[in-house]
């Protein structure tokens, strides 16, 4: 499921702070994407409980929204 974040400086400072919280996606970058694609691709498997998945959406909600909100 891929993350648009369409910056490269942006994409790795808020991949930082993901993995900080415990939320690991992987970063997509130039050139396997255009630069203005840049993104996260994130990995969902059958180990993850529902718990997991609800607490990984809640933190990429925090951390993603209001960055990519903040330059609209």
């Amino acid at each position: 499921m891929p993350l648009v974040i369409g910056d490269r400086a942006r994409m790795y400072q808020l991949g930082h702070e993901l993995r900080r919280r415990g939320v690991w996606v992987a970063p997509v970058d130039y050139p396997a994407v255009p630069e203005d694609r840049i993104c996260f691709r994130a990995c969902v498997t059958a180990n993850h409980t529902r718990a997991d998945l609800d607490e990984a959406l809640n933190i990429i909600a925090d951390t993603l929204a209001p960055a990519l909100l903040q330059n609209r």
